[in-house]
């Protein structure tokens, strides 16, 4: 009965304040969330949780140990489809985020992607500037990814330092500031266990990497992996 409320509610207001997509701006149908499907089915889409050894994976391996490596769609700031991003990132829209994230991990469960992986670990953010914004984009991913599959979610197993901005840096820039970012604080959750690294968009690299190498540094044991739901065709 709840949840037919719910329905009635949410039909009462979507007369006066419609969904629409955040790709084109068309108003959403029954069974449509967040990116309607014309524009799904238009999505430029890596295909990576398909090859093991995608392009992505070996711009990360390159720097250190990983066991596999995806990105739902090639990401280009001047793409229509970077609104996905962008509004869930910094519009206040983190449900698209966690939308696009569970859709995305639907599609890559049956072909093997998570076996094996124990828990997801979102890319941390400072605390300071999680307050300011609301929430921490990469958590809310995760938290889609989640549900979809079942696995959990380790939120207190890294830490992030507060820092400036990354977009106006270069490479070099964004690889040797992030050095100093993250850190691991509770080497014990990751202790012998799969994780897979969860962020919404991989440009450079530095960021995934970064952790990457505070992981590997902290905890002996501990293999990784990396989901995104977007990244750069190359950094």
């Amino acid at each position: 009965m709840l949840s037919v409320a719910r329905r009635w509610w949410h039909d009462f207001v979507s007369l006066f304040f419609p969904e629409v997509c955040v790709v084109c701006g068309r108003r959403l149908v029954a069974g449509e969330e967040a990116v309607c499907l014309v524009c799904d089915c238009g999505m430029p889409r890596t295909g990576f949780h398909l090859d093991a050894d995608n392009q992505l994976y070996y711009r990360l391996i390159c720097r250190h140990p990983l066991e596999r490596a995806a990105a739902m769609m090639h990401y280009s700031r001047h793409s229509p489809y970077s609104s996905v991003i962008i509004t869930a990132k910094y519009h206040g829209r983190p449900e698209i985020a966690r939308i696009v994230g569970r859709r995305y991990a639907a599609e890559m469960a049956p072909c093997g992607f998570f076996s094996g992986v124990d828990a997801l670990v979102p890319v941390p953010m400072h605390w300071w500037k999680k307050a300011r914004r609301g929430y921490n984009q990469a958590e809310v991913v995760a938290e889609g990814v989640s549900e979809a599959t079942g696995i959990p979610v380790i939120h207190d197993a890294m830490r992030a330092a507060r820092h400036a901005t990354q977009t106006r840096k270069d490479a070099a820039g964004r690889m040797a500031n992030a050095r100093r970012i993250y850190s691991v604080c509770n080497p014990a959750l990751l202790e012998g266990k799969h994780i897979m690294l969860v962020d919404d968009v991989i440009t450079t690299g530095a960021t995934i990497t970064a952790c990457c190498e505070a992981i590997h540094k902290s905890v002996g044991n501990c293999r990784v992996s990396v989901l995104a739901l977007a990244a750069t065709v190359s950094g």
